[in-house]
């Protein structure tokens, strides 16, 4: 359940930037760290976001980003708020 709380967060966050839905790849093992006494049982805040829109695509997280840069010269932004496993991989 924790799991499915955390993509839902990572869906609404962006949704709410008007993004599309790249791959999420999680490491099989990775510890959840959950704190939701601080962000609520939903994660953000409980503030009854609709559910996102967009579906997850199946290219790699890396591939879309190089795609993305070739079909949008000057114009993709990386914004890295966590591992950044994915830029490496670029």
């Amino acid at each position: 359940m924790k799991l499915k709380v955390l993509l839902l967060q990572y869906f609404i966050a962006l949704d709410s930037a008007n993004c599309c839905h790249p791959c999420l790849f999680m490491q099989k093992g990775t510890k959840l760290r959950i704190a939701d006494f601080v962000h609520g049982a939903d994660g953000l805040g409980n503030q009854n976001f609709p559910p996102p829109k967009g579906k997850p695509i199946e290219e790699s997280g890396p591939a879309f980003l190089v795609r993305q840069a070739k079909l949008n010269p000057g114009k993709v932004t990386v914004v890295a708020l966590g591992p950044l496993t994915n830029i490496a991989l670029v």
